[in-house]
């Protein structure tokens, strides 16, 4: 067999055979030849794989849940599809794959470190160096839960994160009324992510008077 002019020989007759190629970081395609060496005389079947020109780009992650994160990227370059690695305390690896510009990435470990990489493929993946990593914590749950401005149909509730969880961007508020005929009610609240703050409040509205409310 030949790939990018390195020569695999088979010394044996063999029918089906796994040959792992490395194409070259510098170009876009791999030239693999079988050579098949019958009384002196050579036949060959050549097939040329492509990779993309480049890996995917923006790759960023929503927080679903504590176990659920959301990924999605651009990409510049033809491809036939993305494959997906996420890699957590440098151990577990997962590999999932896709056609789409997203992916919802479920089951995860709570309060685990993981480490994403998107990765474009034709026939081979996409092999630069600059392929994009997305790294970050599950959140942690928040603290200092409070409830402040309290009035006959409203209340603001307060709450406090790790600065470290500066990524997340929505939050959701539960609260169920004491009433058992009354279902409980999830607000989303987005936030800006990124941002130095580390408190947030949020006004609940449309209760009602009289009633107690678990609030989480």
């Amino acid at each position: 067999m030949k790939s990018n002019s390195m020569y695999t020989s088979i010394d044996a007759l063999t029918y089906n055979n796994i040959l792992l190629v490395y194409p070259d970081p510098l170009g876009m395609s791999v030239n693999v030849t079988c050579i098949a060496m019958i009384g002196g005389v050579n036949y060959s079947q050549s097939v040329i794989l492509h990779t993309p020109s480049s890996p995917p780009n923006n790759v960023r992650g929503f927080i679903l849940n504590a176990t659920s994160i959301k990924v999605n990227w651009t990409n510049t370059s033809e491809t036939n599809g993305y494959v997906i690695e996420y890699v957590t305390g440098g151990v577990t690896r997962n590999l999932v794959s896709t056609r789409e510009y997203e992916i919802a990435l479920t089951d995860l470990s709570p309060m685990s470190t993981y480490t994403i990489s998107v990765y474009s493929y034709i026939n081979l993946p996409s092999v630069n160096s600059a392929v994009t990593v997305l790294r970050f914590d599950v959140p942690s749950p928040v603290t200092s839960l409070s409830v402040s401005n309290v009035s006959t149909t409203s209340i603001t509730v307060n709450w406090t994160i790790p600065s470290s969880d500066n990524y997340v961007t929505c939050y959701t508020i539960s609260y169920t009324p004491s009433c058992l005929q009354l279902s409980s009610v999830n607000e989303m609240v987005s936030v800006a992510p990124h941002q130095s703050t580390t408190t947030y409040s949020y006004t609940l509205i449309g209760l009602y008077s009289g009633m107690n409310y678990t609030i989480t």
